[in-house]
């Protein structure tokens, strides 16, 4: 959806968040490339054109679970009963591959990510954003500050 957050934006008369890569302008400004990883369910399907023009040089940092990974098989088969304990494992070893050294940002493409930061947050102190601390960031005081 991240394509058509300016076009919507301009379509209704209310505040829209359609992706958490709407954060990148303000990633851009206390985060380099080379600090970031975007970690989302499926590299291979979130790319370039995905990113606005002026910050594709973000799309070097994209990392995705590999696509026999369990939350592909929850997202892609549309799961209702799934392992979350088995989730957030998948989701940090994907995380401690993504990050160097150097990583200080990450951005949780995929909006089923949230509920997993405490696994990532336990391994490596970053600033994590994802779709709630898009939402914050348009509408202050709606998320509940635990889950940011």
């Amino acid at each position: 959806m991240a394509p058509f957050q300016k076009e919507l934006q301009e379509t209704v008369n209310i505040p829209v968040v359609v992706s958490s890569i709407s954060q990148l302008s303000a990633i851009n400004k206390i985060y380099s490339p080379e600090q970031t990883v975007i970690l989302t369910i499926a590299a291979d399907k979130l790319c370039k054109k995905h990113l606005p023009e002026k910050f594709w040089k973000y799309s070097e940092c994209i990392y995705g679970l590999r696509n026999t990974s369990y939350l592909n098989k929850v997202i892609f088969d549309d799961m209702t009963m799934f392992d979350a304990g088995k989730v957030g494992e998948e989701l940090l070893v994907a995380f401690k591959e993504a990050c160097t050294e150097s990583t200080n940002a990450v951005l949780l493409e995929c909006t089923n990510m949230p509920p997993y930061k405490p696994y990532l947050k336990e391994h490596k102190s970053v600033k994590i954003f994802d779709i709630l601390s898009a939402i914050e960031g348009v509408l202050p005081n709606s998320i509940n500050p635990i889950y940011l």
